[in-house]
Order: structure tokens, then C-alpha cells, then sequence
């Protein structure tokens, strides 16, 4: 008898290793809370977002929170861990946690769910051109490298299919534009696309990765860490499944990565190899 529970206690423990050291994406549209211990008392002390993908490193206790059953777990929080270049971990409800990637969907999206869509990436088009959106309904636009620029506000309707955008153009100067409403049509969602329309002319917005390799680059083959927020949201995009496909598939065969990219992908949890 003692054989058998030997037997079950190491295969339970094999099995929660497994389990502790894998990977899980986050299944929770608003996001979900980063606590510095397994308690909903706990300090908040970071955020991860819906569809992202995280590196479990530890069970925890077994809680139910919103009727539903489940552990916390303890993860990496890869910003943090880049920016201080060491493993800072913290703790999450298991219970918003999935093994499999749902398909993306934006059935049933609201105006709601669209500015957190809008506000989570830094959007760029043809190469250099990006469009920034706030979740506080800032906008701004510019061209990198380039002190030319816009900034204004924002407005949205999920059911018209419109972004509204009104914004007043300048540079280092103080010479700007009288305020401008700017129209454009949503053509297509997709997770790492966008497609719009403005006055008749077709514009593709990828997350910043995918259109600016070299911006990409220097991020992630730097000691040091920027926290401005358009640089945070580029980090931000490196944490879902399509953009760790666009590392290992396509970037990685036009690049030379050094060993400071893939310890900096590894602090940060991402798996790339």
C-alpha cells in the first residue's frame, strides 16, 4: 500500500511540476491583476493583458474567486524582469488562465472592448507612420525619427465601424494646426492587423514589431529599459503567440540575434527557441 501511494505522491508531483513550469494564456478581456502574494488583498503591482501569453512558475493555494475554483499562480512579469534584468514574478487568479489560445473573435465587441484593443498596441503604417491611442481617449500621432507630429483626442462606435479622431499638427516649433476631424472607417480586426479607411484611401496597421524591424531591434537587444510608453507598448506586443511566430519564422531570418536578445527574451518568459 505504501508503494502505491508513493507511486501516486510522485506522479501528483511530476504532474504539478509540468504544470507549474509551463506556459498559459490569459483568458480575462479586461486583464488580469498582478498581486505581490496569493491573496485578493494583496498589492496590485502590475497588469496582464487578455490573449497574452505567460510563463507559470509556481502553484499556489487553492481559492474560489467569481464562483469559479481554481489556484493562484505564481508568474513572470516580463517587463519588470527587463527592466530590473533579473526574474521578478507575481501572482495571478489560475482561474483566468487557459492551456489553448481561443480563436480571435470580436463577436459581441463593445466600444469598450475596441479603445482597449486600440490602446494596448502602438500602431504602424507604411513603415514609418504610427498612431497612438489612449485608453483615456488621447491620441497622438508622429513619424519616427521625425519631430513632425499630432496630438488630439478620440472617439469610437463599435456599431458604425468609425474611429473620430480630432488632432492638431506641428513640430518642435510653435507653429501648429487649427484642430482637425479626421474619419476613418474600419475596414477589418484582426489580432496583429488592422484595416482602415480614411477618405477613400486604404491604411494597414500592424503593431509596432511588425513594421519597424529596427525599433524591434533595439529593443530587444538592449541593457536598459525605456519607459515611455510608446516603447512599453512595443514591449507589450511581444507577449502573444503571433508575435512570438513572427520572431522565430520571419524576423529571426533577417536578423543576427545576440546573446543579449535571447537573455532578454528569456528573463521576460518568452519562449523562442
Amino acid at each position: 500500500m505504501k508503494k502505491y501511494c508513493f507511486v501516486l505522491a510522485v506522479f501528483l508531483a511530476a504532474a504539478f511540476a509540468c504544470f507549474a513550469q509551463g506556459y498559459k494564456y490569459v483568458d480575462a478581456s479586461s486583464g488580469l491583476r498582478v498581486r505581490d502574494s496569493a491573496s485578493l488583498s494583496a498589492k496590485k503591482i502590475g497588469v496582464v493583458y487578455d490573449r497574452m501569453k505567460v510563463k507559470v512558475v509556481e502553484l499556489g493555494p487553492k481559492v474560489t474567486i467569481d464562483g469559479i475554483s481554481s489556484n493562484w499562480v505564481k508568474i513572470i512579469m516580463p517587463l519588470e524582469s527587463f527592466k530590473k534584468q533579473t526574474s521578478v514574478t507575481g501572482w495571478v487568479f489560475g482561474g483566468y488562465l487557459s492551456d489553448k489560445l481561443k480563436p480571435f473573435s470580436t463577436a459581441g465587441w463593445t466600444d469598450s472592448d475596441l479603445k482597449i484593443y486600440l490602446s494596448r498596441f502602438l500602431w504602424i503604417y507604411g513603415g514609418f507612420c504610427f498612431m497612438n491611442f489612449e485608453a483615456d481617449g488621447k491620441y497622438n500621432f508622429g513619424l519616427m525619427e521625425s519631430s513632425l507630429g499630432g496630438v488630439g483626442t478620440f472617439s469610437l462606435s463599435m456599431k458604425d465601424k468609425k474611429i473620430i479622431v480630432k488632432v492638431s499638427y506641428g513640430d518642435d516649433s510653435d507653429e501648429w494646426t487649427d484642430i482637425k476631424t479626421e474619419v476613418y472607417e474600419i475596414v477589418s480586426i484582426l489580432e496583429d492587423k488592422l484595416c482602415l479607411k480614411r477618405d477613400g484611401e486604404k491604411l494597414e496597421l500592424y503593431p509596432a514589431i511588425f513594421s519597424h524591424d529596427y525599433f524591434y531591434y533595439s529593443l530587444c537587444n538592449s541593457n536598459t529599459s525605456v519607459s515611455a510608453s510608446l516603447y512599453l507598448k512595443s514591449y507589450n506586443a511581444l507577449f502573444y503567440e503571433w508575435s512570438r511566430e513572427y520572431i522565430v519564422n520571419d524576423l529571426s531570418k533577417k536578423m543576427q540575434f545576440n546573446e543579449l536578445f535571447y537573455k532578454n527574451m528569456s528573463l521576460m518568459g518568452i519562449e523562442v527557441e
